[in-house]
């Protein structure tokens, strides 16, 4: 069972991938989507929650959790037990982070 925090992120990352290349149908529709429900409150110097959908690099870094990225192995693996990634106590961080985003 998928979390908020997971189908929102899949959604962010989604849509960053849509801005930096969009389609004919998905990037303009998650575009609309964003602008409609999120933008208002996600926009400029005070985003809710640190999370900036003014740009993809505002919506790759993410919100006050931050990137995965910058996140230490032993969160990696906690958040990987909490949605169930198999293997995750063999994987390298990179490993880890490739496996959340892909979630």
């Amino acid at each position: 069972m998928r979390t908020f925090a997971s189908i929102v992120s899949t959604g962010l990352l989604t849509a960053a991938l849509a801005w930096a290349q969009p389609t004919k149908t998905s990037g303009a529709e998650i575009r609309v989507l964003l602008n409609s429900a999120c933008a208002s409150c996600h926009r400029g110097a005070q985003a809710a929650g640190g999370l900036s959908l003014d740009s993809p690099a505002g919506v790759a870094k993410g919100g006050r959790s931050g990137s995965y990225d910058d996140w230490k192995l032993d969160d990696l693996r906690k958040r990987a037990a909490e949605i169930g990634i198999e293997g995750r106590s063999k994987m390298n961080k990179a490993d880890l982070v490739e496996a959340l985003r892909d979630h």
